[in-house]
Protein backbone atom coordinates (compact mmCIF):
# COMPACT_ATOMS: atom_id res chain seq x y z
CA UNK A 1 0.00 0.00 0.00
CA UNK A 2 1.10 3.40 -0.53
CA UNK A 3 -0.49 6.95 -0.02
CA UNK A 4 -0.92 9.61 -2.46
CA UNK A 5 0.15 13.45 -2.40
CA UNK A 6 -3.24 14.26 -0.14
CA UNK A 7 -2.35 11.09 1.93
CA UNK A 8 -5.36 9.06 1.11
CA UNK A 9 -3.83 5.38 1.18
CA UNK A 10 -4.60 2.82 -1.81
CA UNK A 11 -2.97 -0.23 -3.11
CA UNK A 12 0.04 0.57 -5.43
CA UNK A 13 -0.13 -3.29 -5.99
CA UNK A 14 -2.70 -6.11 -6.20
CA UNK A 15 -1.98 -9.08 -3.24
CA UNK A 16 0.06 -11.69 -5.41
CA UNK A 17 0.43 -14.72 -2.55
CA UNK A 18 -2.22 -15.45 0.06
CA UNK A 19 0.41 -13.74 2.92
CA UNK A 20 -0.67 -10.51 0.87
CA UNK A 21 -4.29 -11.28 0.67
CA UNK A 22 -4.50 -11.68 4.13
CA UNK A 23 -2.70 -8.14 4.36
CA UNK A 24 -5.13 -6.65 2.21
CA UNK A 25 -8.35 -8.31 3.83
CA UNK A 26 -6.91 -6.90 7.01
CA UNK A 27 -6.36 -3.69 5.89
CA UNK A 28 -9.95 -3.19 4.41
CA UNK A 29 -11.00 -4.36 7.66
CA UNK A 30 -9.08 -1.78 9.46
CA UNK A 31 -9.26 1.17 7.15
CA UNK A 32 -10.33 3.90 9.87
CA UNK A 33 -12.87 5.81 7.26
CA UNK A 34 -13.92 3.23 4.58
CA UNK A 35 -10.77 4.55 2.24
CA UNK A 36 -9.99 0.94 1.44
CA UNK A 37 -12.27 -1.39 -0.75
CA UNK A 38 -12.55 -4.69 -2.64
CA UNK A 39 -13.27 -3.97 -6.31
CA UNK A 40 -12.43 -7.65 -7.11
CA UNK A 41 -14.64 -10.72 -7.67
CA UNK A 42 -13.29 -13.41 -6.35
CA UNK A 43 -16.32 -14.98 -4.57
CA UNK A 44 -13.89 -16.30 -1.24
CA UNK A 45 -12.38 -12.77 -1.06
CA UNK A 46 -16.00 -11.59 -1.07
CA UNK A 47 -17.39 -14.05 1.75
CA UNK A 48 -14.30 -13.50 3.88
CA UNK A 49 -15.22 -9.56 3.68
CA UNK A 50 -18.73 -10.48 4.19
CA UNK A 51 -17.89 -12.44 7.67
CA UNK A 52 -16.28 -9.42 8.26
CA UNK A 53 -19.49 -7.56 7.92
CA UNK A 54 -17.62 -5.35 5.17
CA UNK A 55 -19.62 -6.02 2.61
CA UNK A 56 -20.37 -2.24 1.97
CA UNK A 57 -16.29 -2.27 1.24
CA UNK A 58 -16.45 -4.15 -1.79
CA UNK A 59 -17.77 -3.53 -5.31
CA UNK A 60 -19.48 -6.55 -5.87
CA UNK A 61 -21.85 -8.72 -3.78
CA UNK A 62 -20.68 -12.00 -2.36
CA UNK A 63 -22.05 -15.32 -4.23
CA UNK A 64 -24.12 -16.69 -1.31
CA UNK A 65 -26.02 -14.64 1.26
CA UNK A 66 -22.92 -14.17 4.20
CA UNK A 67 -24.20 -12.92 8.11
CA UNK A 68 -21.32 -11.54 9.96
CA UNK A 69 -19.31 -14.21 11.81
CA UNK A 70 -17.48 -13.73 14.83
CA UNK A 71 -14.25 -15.97 15.24
CA UNK A 72 -12.85 -15.68 18.68
CA UNK A 73 -11.58 -18.73 19.75
CA UNK A 74 -8.63 -20.67 18.37
CA UNK A 75 -7.10 -24.58 18.62
CA UNK A 76 -3.23 -24.89 18.21
CA UNK A 77 -0.34 -27.29 18.55
CA UNK A 78 2.05 -25.77 20.74
CA UNK A 79 5.55 -27.79 20.12
CA UNK A 80 6.93 -27.08 24.24
CA UNK A 81 11.00 -27.64 24.64
CA UNK A 82 12.27 -30.17 25.60
CA UNK A 83 12.64 -30.79 29.45
CA UNK A 84 10.70 -32.06 32.29
CA UNK A 85 8.32 -29.14 32.31
CA UNK A 86 4.58 -30.32 34.11
CA UNK A 87 1.75 -29.47 32.07
CA UNK A 88 1.04 -26.87 34.55
CA UNK A 89 4.33 -25.03 33.38
CA UNK A 90 3.74 -25.31 29.75
CA UNK A 91 0.32 -24.03 30.21
CA UNK A 92 2.07 -21.05 31.94
CA UNK A 93 4.54 -20.53 28.91
CA UNK A 94 1.66 -20.64 26.08
CA UNK A 95 -0.27 -18.05 28.48
CA UNK A 96 2.36 -15.80 29.20
CA UNK A 97 3.92 -16.09 25.20
CA UNK A 98 -0.01 -14.92 24.50
CA UNK A 99 -0.55 -11.87 27.01
CA UNK A 100 2.88 -10.71 25.96
CA UNK A 101 1.86 -10.56 22.34
CA UNK A 102 -1.26 -9.23 22.35
CA UNK A 103 -0.66 -6.84 25.51
CA UNK A 104 1.92 -4.59 23.60
CA UNK A 105 -0.54 -1.32 23.20
CA UNK A 106 0.50 2.15 25.20
CA UNK A 107 -2.15 2.28 27.53
CA UNK A 108 -3.39 -1.11 28.03
CA UNK A 109 -2.39 -3.44 30.90
CA UNK A 110 -2.90 -7.05 31.75
CA UNK A 111 -4.30 -8.30 34.83
CA UNK A 112 -5.64 -10.75 37.29
CA UNK A 113 -3.50 -13.72 35.38
CA UNK A 114 -4.40 -17.31 37.24
CA UNK A 115 -2.53 -20.52 35.92
CA UNK A 116 -4.85 -23.78 37.07
CA UNK A 117 -3.44 -27.10 36.28
CA UNK A 118 -5.88 -27.21 32.81
CA UNK A 119 -6.69 -23.80 32.67
CA UNK A 120 -5.21 -20.33 32.76
CA UNK A 121 -6.66 -16.71 32.42
CA UNK A 122 -6.08 -13.24 32.32
CA UNK A 123 -7.05 -9.74 31.64
CA UNK A 124 -6.29 -7.22 29.16
CA UNK A 125 -7.99 -4.08 29.97
CA UNK A 126 -7.42 -0.13 27.71
CA UNK A 127 -8.84 2.87 28.44
CA UNK A 128 -9.08 4.97 31.61
CA UNK A 129 -6.98 2.56 32.62
CA UNK A 130 -7.52 2.66 36.97
CA UNK A 131 -11.06 3.08 36.74
CA UNK A 132 -14.12 1.59 36.77
CA UNK A 133 -15.19 2.77 33.09
CA UNK A 134 -12.32 1.19 30.96
CA UNK A 135 -12.33 -1.82 28.33
CA UNK A 136 -11.33 -5.41 29.04
CA UNK A 137 -11.28 -8.74 27.27
CA UNK A 138 -10.54 -12.00 28.86
CA UNK A 139 -7.95 -14.60 27.27
CA UNK A 140 -8.82 -18.53 28.65
CA UNK A 141 -6.34 -20.92 27.50
CA UNK A 142 -7.04 -24.55 27.76
CA UNK A 143 -4.92 -27.66 27.60
CA UNK A 144 -6.99 -29.76 25.71
CA UNK A 145 -4.73 -33.01 24.85
CA UNK A 146 -1.37 -34.00 23.80
CA UNK A 147 -0.01 -31.03 22.29
CA UNK A 148 -3.16 -29.34 21.30
CA UNK A 149 -4.34 -25.94 23.20
CA UNK A 150 -7.29 -23.43 23.04
CA UNK A 151 -7.69 -20.11 23.89
CA UNK A 152 -11.06 -18.17 24.11
CA UNK A 153 -11.33 -14.43 23.77
CA UNK A 154 -14.27 -13.14 25.61
CA UNK A 155 -16.06 -10.06 27.22
CA UNK A 156 -16.40 -7.32 24.72
CA UNK A 157 -17.53 -8.76 21.57
CA UNK A 158 -16.79 -5.48 19.86
CA UNK A 159 -13.19 -6.03 20.66
CA UNK A 160 -12.65 -9.74 19.79
CA UNK A 161 -11.83 -9.22 16.31
CA UNK A 162 -9.31 -7.21 16.79
CA UNK A 163 -7.29 -9.37 19.58
CA UNK A 164 -8.09 -12.32 17.54
CA UNK A 165 -6.08 -11.06 14.71
CA UNK A 166 -3.33 -9.97 16.77
CA UNK A 167 -3.09 -13.15 18.45
CA UNK A 168 -2.95 -14.67 14.84
CA UNK A 169 -0.86 -12.48 13.97
CA UNK A 170 1.65 -13.25 16.89
CA UNK A 171 0.85 -17.68 16.46
CA UNK A 172 2.01 -17.34 12.94
CA UNK A 173 5.21 -15.97 13.71
CA UNK A 174 6.69 -18.30 16.14
CA UNK A 175 7.37 -21.42 14.87
CA UNK A 176 6.52 -23.56 18.17
CA UNK A 177 2.70 -22.84 17.46
CA UNK A 178 1.47 -24.80 14.46
CA UNK A 179 -2.28 -25.98 13.43
CA UNK A 180 -3.55 -22.76 14.03
CA UNK A 181 -7.79 -22.77 13.67
CA UNK A 182 -10.11 -20.45 14.27
CA UNK A 183 -13.80 -20.94 15.61
CA UNK A 184 -16.92 -19.38 17.27
CA UNK A 185 -18.04 -18.82 20.07
CA UNK A 186 -20.78 -21.97 20.41
CA UNK A 187 -18.18 -24.14 19.66
CA UNK A 188 -16.09 -23.45 22.71
CA UNK A 189 -14.80 -25.58 24.19
CA UNK A 190 -15.91 -28.43 21.48
CA UNK A 191 -13.58 -27.10 18.88
CA UNK A 192 -13.74 -30.68 16.55
CA UNK A 193 -14.45 -29.01 13.46
CA UNK A 194 -12.07 -28.18 10.60
CA UNK A 195 -12.48 -24.52 11.62
CA UNK A 196 -10.65 -22.10 9.40
CA UNK A 197 -6.88 -20.75 9.43
CA UNK A 198 -7.32 -16.85 10.20
CA UNK A 199 -10.01 -15.66 12.46
CA UNK A 200 -11.32 -13.15 9.24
Amino acid sequence: MSHDAEGHCFFMRQPLTDNETNAAIRGVWASCCGAVRYGGEDPKILIRLAELGMSSQCDHEPPIECATVLRNCTRFEYLAPKGPFSRRRILRQVADLIAGSVGKYPGSERFSFRCGWKVASFRIRWGNIGRDSGYSVQFTVKYQSNDRWLVRISGNEIAHTSFAIQLDKALQKISAFRSIRWFEDQEWPDVAGAGVPHPY
